[in-house]
């Protein structure tokens, strides 16, 4: 019998995505890492773990596009939290190693976007190599004793796996990064003290003006529009479907799902992917 878990996740211990989960979902809760977001998506959408915990945004590397193809593609998930965290990256090697003996850097894309005036600075010295997950680039160079190569993840990681720190706070000035709590089933719990997010998705006909119409009962509501992402139709060339995140004050959720009502009326198909609690802002 498969053993029952909190919430699953992309990465290894370690990885940002697990403390994303533990601040969403409590310190004591139990996490599931997986190497793939595809496996997150799957496991969630089958109800056991209930939750998964995805980035969806960073603010030095832009929007993490699979994250949005997954909820198109797996479609049995949405969205019920979210948190945003700073994001601290450190350069991380075995034992015995320096900065001058690196010749290879390892961890996930956007943490090697994140930190690419480091990578101009040394780029005489060593190179990016991709990784599927920050705290698993960590765990290879340890425990595989990569001679001359370091990764990047957060400086906890060389506790979990025995390494050192090589170089500290090494990412492009003010770095975060938002993650989504997704699960199958169940409703988001609206805090009236607090505001409340919405995500949709929707197509819009080739019309002048669409685009503008669409968005209009947002603002004749008085929900801010927090962020818009357009993205290619699978099977539909040059055209779009739109991902929007909306934000309505603290006790005025009502207001959101008044407004995707008539939204409705100006598009050819619209999703909702979650109403939720709204990140407090802390940092």
């Amino acid at each position: 019998m498969r053993d029952v878990y909190d919430a699953a996740y992309q990465g290894r211990p370690g990885a940002f995505s697990e403390m994303a989960a533990w601040e969403m979902l409590g310190e004591s809760a139990r996490l599931l890492p997986y190497d793939d977001l595809e496996d997150v998506f799957a496991w969630v959408g089958n109800g056991n773990p209930k939750y998964g915990v995805v980035p969806i945004e960073n603010t030095n590397g832009g929007s993490i596009h699979r994250t949005y193809d997954l909820f198109h593609e797996k479609g049995l998930v949405h969205i019920v939290g979210e948190t945003v965290r700073k994001i601290e990256h450190s350069l991380i090697a075995g034992e015995g190693m320096s900065l001058s003996d690196v010749r290879e850097v390892y961890s996930h894309p956007q943490a090697l976007a994140q930190c690419s005036q480091f990578f101009h600075t040394h780029r005489r010295f060593f190179k990016g190599v991709a990784a599927f997950d920050t705290a698993g680039a960590v765990e290879k160079v340890i425990r595989k004793e990569l001679k001359f190569s370091a990764a990047i993840a957060h400086r906890r990681n060389a506790e979990i796996y025995g390494g050192v720190v090589l170089a500290d706070n090494i990412q492009n000035t003010e770095n975060f990064t938002r993650f989504l709590l997704i699960t199958r089933e169940g409703e988001a719990k609206i805090d009236p003290t607090r505001s409340t997010k919405a995500t949709i998705v929707f197509h819009l006909k080739h019309n002048p003006g669409a685009l503008s119409k669409a968005l209009q009962p947002f603002a004749s509501r008085g929900i801010n529009l927090t962020k818009i992402e357009s993205m290619p139709r699978r099977g539909n060339p040059f055209e779009y479907e739109f991902y929007v995140d909306v934000v309505a004050e603290p006790g005025k959720a009502d207001n959101i799902s008044k407004a995707i009502t008539e939204v409705k009326r100006f598009t050819t198909w619209l999703g909702v992917l979650g109403i939720y609690p709204a990140w407090r802002g802390e940092k």
